[in-house]
């Protein structure tokens, strides 16, 4: 009889196997056999993986490499990881007890990934792994996370998936046919064409410039995520050794508004873990990162205005300070809470979701300061339980505006998709227990 796990591990592996020759050779539609394979395997092998996997690749493009993504197959591992070890109820229950439930879920599955992710290779995990533990944090105050232990369980192997990532990645620029115009710069010193990429890509990090062969986008928060789990692993000497790399890090490669976020969220956990001296270090290394972002933000904006500087006349530093404070002003307070709705719409309408405006993102860039109030609010509302005990009615219309305070904007009136997300909200969070919702209370969890 054919042992089913080394099956499924023999699949993936070979999964990873084509992932890496498409990196540097064109073998599209192999890679998109590979895929079918894979789904094929999956439904051999426990049929509720498959149907996730089918289901979460509804709003793929139809092109193998699309199909196929590293960042798709985190998605579903991660998913499978929070769904399948952190619920009371298995999805094969859905599945044939509860029809519409599963059916729901399968649409919720389809709607995270159109708001969290972005299906091309372009975009970095880091920014896929911040949304992912914040749904691990929704899915833990949601109480279906109902031991500590599972949350260990799901960011180990995400640890391992955003390794084997950046083995990728690495593959891909090192080996891949496109040339890495970061590289040339490094090389020849053409500030002309810095200047140009400056002022021409959304890319505008001059840090990430230090990773020469390597596409700076990709790269460095892959990097920073590994460093940010593995912190939370670690014990005594080796974590202040690694909050020292993380500080080095924020300032010479890792500057990513990702990474702040996912430190942010690494503190909500080790906040509800009570683990108070790993809260501390992750503090640390978030403020770290924060100054980096205002380092690197300071460095592009007066590389930005250089002429400027030099035409004025003087030495320019009051200029310069101004600057400074500006820099520090705009992250802090962002746009402005009047103003943010219009940015969101902005950036939505113009870029579309990607990896680089996902909600999380957005926040961040549209204030530091509203994103922490953003997270404060979150616990508040679920931890007082005034959600889940509410009436159906009344349970709802906080739902809506509990999905309204992820969102952080007026935004979702205008998107269907946020509805049915709120829908997921109230249907599988609160309606489908047949427990009664433990409370939290502080750091801890109490049965009522």
């Amino acid at each position: 009889m054919i042992n089913k796990m080394k099956l499924g591990d023999f699949l993936f592996l070979c999964w990873w196997g084509v992932v890496v020759l498409n990196s540097i050779t064109d073998l599209g539609y192999l890679y998109a056999l590979c895929w079918l394979v894979l789904v094929i395997g999956l439904l051999f092998i426990d049929y509720k993986y498959g149907l996730i996997l089918i289901g979460s690749t509804f709003y793929l493009p139809s092109t193998p490499s699309t199909l196929t993504s590293p960042f798709l197959l985190l998605h579903i591992l991660t998913l499978l990881a929070v769904v399948g070890s952190g619920t009371p109820r298995s999805i094969s229950m859905f599945a044939t007890k509860k029809i519409v439930p599963f059916g729901l879920f399968l649409v919720f599955s389809v709607v995270y990934s159109v708001l969290f992710f972005d299906s091309a290779l372009a975009g970095g995990v880091g920014h896929y792994m911040s949304a992912t533990l914040f749904l691990i944090v929704c899915f833990f105050l949601f109480e279906k996370i109902q031991n500590l232990d599972q949350i260990d369980f799901i960011l180990k192997r995400v640890l391992v998936v955003a390794a084997s990532s950046i083995a990728v990645a690495l593959i891909h620029n090192y080996l891949g046919a496109e040339s890495n115009l970061y590289q040339k710069i490094l090389s020849t010193g053409d500030s002309e064409q810095f200047q140009m990429k400056l002022h021409t890509t959304s890319d505008k990090s001059v840090s990430r410039l230090i990773w020469p062969g390597v596409d700076p986008n990709f790269f460095a928060s892959n990097l920073f995520v590994v460093l940010a789990l593995s912190l939370y692993y670690s014990h005594k000497n080796r974590a202040f050794l690694l909050v020292a790399a993380l500080i080095g890090m924020s300032v010479i490669g890792s500057y990513s508004r990702s990474a702040f976020i996912t430190m942010v969220l690494m503190s909500f956990l080790l906040f509800l873990k009570g683990d108070n001296k790993k809260l501390v270090m992750v503090l640390v290394a978030a403020l770290s990162v924060l100054a980096g972002i205002f380092a690197v933000d300071y460095v592009e904006r007066i590389l930005s205005i250089s002429d400027n500087l030099a035409n004025s006349g003087g030495s320019g530093r009051f200029e310069r300070i101004g600057y400074g404070v500006a820099v520090v002003a705009d992250n802090i307070l962002g746009v402005g809470i009047g103003n943010v709705s219009q940015a969101l719409w902005t950036g939505v309408m113009s870029e579309g979701w990607t990896t680089h405006n996902t909600y999380l993102q957005v926040l961040v860039e549209s204030g530091i300061l509203l994103f922490l109030l953003f997270i404060c609010s979150l616990y508040h509302l679920l931890s007082t339980g005034c959600v889940i005990k509410s009436e159906p009615l009344i349970a709802y219309m906080k739902v809506g505006l509990l999905a309204t305070l992820f969102f952080y904007v007026t935004i979702p009136v205008m998107d269907w998709r946020f509805f049915i997300f709120y829908v997921f909200i109230y249907v599988y969070a609160f309606r489908l227990s047949e427990e009664q919702p433990p409370v939290m209370v502080g750091p801890t969890i109490n049965k009522v």
